[in-house]
């Protein structure tokens, strides 16, 4: 062999320079030709000078358009900049920064403007049609109160320069990153499910809930105001710069590194996940903006500048801790005794709170004895035959579990990235692959490096579906997996309590039934647990049965509530209700055209006429109003415990039948659930749980105080043992801080206004050159 080489060596030699210089030559001109396909046209000349291209800019923007937090809200998929924090969204949006900007290029951004303002202005959330009490928006007022309001000042706002309209959605961009639609869309689907089969809307599932179709911050603001705010941050580092502000390569780099490790564990377990280490989910993210590491860290030094000149400003207010000196003296006072209290689940905060109890009252009770008045709680109760026959739903077994839990994401995170792509290239993959992904059947691949070339140029999410197929194909040939999972699966105690209904189970993915039949066949304290898989093949279940009650038993308010059970009940009762009152009062029921109004539309007005003998006796319990007007039932549903309480005070003070008003840890039985709960109390100025400072004045110690209703649902009374004042003059620093912060950001809107106009001096923001280059 060696003799053979010798023999032609120079040939050889030959041979290998021609290659190398062949190939230095093809791809030092492909370089070359791929950088005059760059859009080096200018975009803006900076504040200082430079000359910035559209190529850049666009880099920028692609940088700058999304952050770490659109990762999470889009579930982690493969695209989001997490190595972004948020520099336009919660450095300039955030802090109410932006709209200036907005208004002095009114006349570059006013097109795309009114297009997306029209398209704003008709929008209209998701609603059930079945039942329209089931929306988007009904989802908002239970988590983010502040989005149907916003909405509602953009809709009614007649220019998209309107400062109220523009903080509105600026306002609505930032709740929808705080509640993602996806969020939403699980939230609708597992209400619908409580409401069964007859209020599913079968195309939630496919739907878009995001606020008009927008995702990312160009949706919601327009590719040119995304590159004008860019243009903003570039010149204002360089502000910066001028006023001594450095920022080091090195430093951008190890704040870069140190964005992608916090996402990297954020997103480790996700599916969509497939790198094996940081550095490559690092690099994989730069592919996809389409940069190097250079360019990522030019882009961030910019970034740090601009943020760290933002922050130092609103941080450089010294304020006084002298003027809250008399102040948190007075904030200093303070009372300790033994609060009663009702359990939280019977402080009924809302109309619904006040109807469910009642109907779960009506469902227990045996009828009232003859000295009760309607607000008198129940002292007999039905028996567990009547309850069974006549309210199912609210009976229910008990049982003590071992439970072990394994998820199908636990199991394909088995499979390996070399193992997925010798799959996909296979010939029993790829046939398949093509039957789910006709795309790729489009022309034929025979070998297995042209399939593979052809998987690598597909989108990312199209990649990524096919990375789920093909883990989920190859799992189905290792049943054994699931075994072995299942055996080093950890058993978790559990006291579940499950009623022959057909709602949810505390175990994701089965229904009550398919469990409880399950359950009823396995004999306690087995060695053969139970293996259950739900239907979905979600989730797989090892299950060792620990104790399970002799009987049945009727479930508490809380549990019934908590299972929504009672929200069925109510349903149906009060569609009933409104079947059988409304021919008696069109006028209220009808719409104009003569179609009767939904139940969503009245449901309030139809509870206070089915509640209405209960309502009326909680009048005398509630205040006055001082217009005259009459007292609704959202203002009268803390009320239904007052008697109750005021009962319950009169047997503590006299000592007289303390155990059916006090709870005192011995107590079983429905009848006690609702009993008051003692326990001591020290409260401040400054304290939110009641009771409050305000509730003592005029109390001397050793008194009693009257019972206190909170709209809020709070009924609670109190004996006020001490009462005194401390001062504690550290928390002056606190409210001195508190302060800043409000100070800074009226110092930093004015820096901003500063920059503004400096950059406006030097025509460092004229958009004119600017084109609309879409983001590749």
């Amino acid at each position: 062999m060696l003799h053979h080489f010798r023999k032609y060596q120079q040939y050889i030699y030959i041979v290998v320079t021609c290659v190398i210089v062949i190939s230095f030559s093809f791809f030092g001109t492909y370089g070359t030709l791929s950088q005059d396909t760059q859009d080096n046209s200018l975009a803006f000349k900076a504040y200082d000078g430079t000359r910035v291209t559209n190529h850049e800019l666009e880099e920028y923007v692609r940088f700058f358009s999304s952050d770490a937090i659109d990762k999470i809200a889009f579930g982690g998929v493969a695209g989001p900049n997490f190595l972004n924090d948020g520099i336009i969204a919660e450095g300039i949006l955030q802090n109410n920064l932006a709209f200036p900007l907005f208004e002095a290029l009114k006349d570059d951004l006013k097109e795309e403007a009114q297009a997306r303002f029209a398209k704003e202005k008709n929008f209209t959330p998701y609603k059930n049609p079945k039942a329209p009490f089931l929306s988007v928006e009904s989802t908002w007022n239970y988590f983010l109160p502040e989005m149907t309001r916003q909405l509602s000042v953009l809709k009614s706002s007649n220019d998209p320069f309107e400062e109220a309209a523009f903080q509105a959605k600026v306002t609505l961009y930032l709740g929808q990153r705080n509640l993602p639609p996806h969020y939403v869309k699980q939230l609708l689907m597992y209400q619908q499910a409580q409401y069964g089969e007859k209020m599913v809307d079968r195309d939630l599932s496919t739907a878009d809930l995001s606020l008009f179709g927008y995702r990312g911050l160009d949706d919601w603001f327009g590719h040119q105001f995304i590159k004008a705010m860019t243009a903003f941050i570039i010149n204002g580092s360089m502000i910066a710069e001028e006023r001594g502000y450095v920022v080091s390569k090195e430093e951008a780099l190890a704040d870069l590194m140190r964005l992608a490790l916090e996402s990297y564990k954020e997103n480790k377990s996700s599916p969509y996940m497939t790198a094996p280490n940081v550095t490559q989910y690092f690099q994989e993210q730069l592919r996809r903006m389409q940069m190097d590491q250079a360019a990522a860290v030019r882009i961030w030094q910019r970034a740090l500048l601009f943020k760290r000149l933002m922050q130092d400003t609103a941080g450089s207010l010294f304020i006084s801790a002298i003027p809250f000196r008399q102040f948190q003296t007075f904030a200093g006072e303070k009372a300790g005794g033994t609060l009663y209290q009702l359990p939280e689940e019977f402080r009924l905060r809302t109309p619904k709170d006040f109807e469910l109890f009642e109907v779960y009252l009506e469902a227990i009770s045996a009828g009232k004895e003859e000295k009760d008045t309607p607000l008198s709680l129940p002292k007999n109760l039905k028996s567990l035959q009547l309850i069974s026959k006549e309210t199912p739903d609210i009976v229910t077994e008990r049982f003590v579990l071992d439970v072990a839990r394994v998820t199908e994401g636990d199991l394909l995170a088995r499979v390996g990235l070399k193992e997925m792509w010798q799959w996909q290239v296979s010939d029993a993959g790829w046939t398949l692959l093509i039957k789910n992904f006709p795309e790729l059947g489009l022309k034929e691949y025979k070998t297995a490096s042209a399939r593979q070339e052809k998987l690598d140029a597909l989108d990312s999410v199209t990649k990524q579906r096919v990375n789920q197929l093909s883990r989920k194909e190859i799992l189905k040939g290792h049943p054994e997996w699931l075994e072995e999972a299942l055996a080093k699966a950890p058993f978790e105690e559990m006291t579940i309590n499950i009623s022959n209904s057909k709602a949810t189970s505390p175990l994701a993915g089965l229904d009550s039934k398919e469990l409880l039949a399950n359950l009823k066949k396995a004999i306690p304290d087995s060695d053969k647990p139970l293996s259950i898989a739900t239907k979905d093949g979600q989730n797989t279940y090892r299950i060792r049965i620990r104790e399970k009650s002799d009987e049945a038993v009727v479930m508490t308010f809380k549990e019934a509530k908590e299972s929504g059970v009672l929200e069925k009940l109510l349903s149906a009762k009060l569609t009933a209700h409104y079947e059988k009152i409304r021919s008696a009062s069109p006028d209220i029921y009808q719409n104009k055209d003569g179609s009767w109004k939904s139940l969503a539309e009245v449901e309030n007005r139809v509870a206070e006429d089915l509640f209405k003998k209960t309502l009326k006796a909680m009048e005398k319990e509630a205040p006055k109003k001082g217009d005259g007007q009459a007292i609704g039932i959202r203002d009268l549903a803390p009320y239904r415990f007052k008697q109750f309480a005021k009962e319950a005070k009169n047997s503590v003070v006299t000592g007289k039948g303390q155990q059916q008003f006090i709870k005192n840890g011995e107590e079983s039985g429905l009848t006690t659930q609702w009993l008051f709960e003692a326990v001591p109390f020290e409260s401040t100025k400054s304290s939110a749980r009641p009771p409050l400072m305000a509730d003592t004045k005029g109390m001397e110690s050793g008194a009693y105080s009257d019972v206190v209703v909170q709209p809020e649902g709070d009924v609670y009374f109190f004996l006020l043992r001490d009462k005194g004042s401390s001062a504690q003059l550290g928390k002056l620093a606190e409210n001195a801080m508190q302060m800043q912060e409000i100070l800074g950001a009226e110092v930093q809107k004015h820096l901003f206004n500063e920059l503004l106009k400096m950059m406006e001096e030097k025509g460092a923001l004229d958009m004119k050159p600017i084109k609309a280059v879409s983001v590749n």
